[in-house]
């Protein structure tokens, strides 16, 4: 489950929306929970977990013991 969010909005002259400042600690949980912070090798694994689960490749995981 996601944090909660407590952004700070900068707004033009106009009233209109321009940037979002979050505090540091909400926008790091952010960065973790959108793998943003994943080297491109484990973005593929997460790619490929992904589409193993989705054509019910079972051989492809391992048991909870093996890890």
């Amino acid at each position: 489950m996601m944090t909660q969010l407590h952004p700070k909005m900068v707004l033009t002259t106009q009233g209109q929306p321009l940037e979002v400042i979050l505090p540091w600690t909400e926008y790091q949980e952010l960065v973790e929970i959108l793998g943003l912070d994943l080297d491109t090798p484990a973005r593929a694994e997460l790619i490929q977990a992904r589409q193993d689960r989705e054509q019910g490749n079972v051989e492809a995981y391992l048991d909870f013991e093996a890890l």
